[in-house]
């Protein structure tokens, strides 16, 4: 076995990588979209799409301005409740955004 010498400190994220199955894009986005429905409840989630999950945010569309405000109120609430539990997403923020369509 040959050992290479390394020129200095790695970054954790290149050593987790090796080490630790990947999550592919499509399934975190699917992960955090049942977190999602679960912290907000059906009547709620059903008026809101989360669009994207990466770099720590979470984007969510709402079809609804007076829902936007209300949500985005209790966006610290939220977001601890999206950090809990064994099926926890790590963010460091939501992101809401006001828009029409199909939720």
């Amino acid at each position: 076995m040959t050992l290479t010498k390394r020129k200095g400190p790695e970054h954790i994220s290149d050593i987790l990588g090796r080490i630790l199955p990947r999550q592919s894009e499509a399934d975190y986005l699917a992960r955090a979209r049942k977190k999602w429905r679960a912290v907000l409840g059906e009547r709620f989630a059903s008026r809101t799409k989360v669009l994207s999950v990466g770099n720590g945010l979470l984007r969510v569309r709402v079809s609804s301005s007076a829902l936007l405000a209300d949500l985005d109120m209790r966006k610290d609430e939220l977001l601890s409740k999206v950090r809990e539990g064994e099926d926890a997403i790590a963010l460091r923020a939501i992101v809401f955004t006001f828009g029409r369509g199909k939720a």
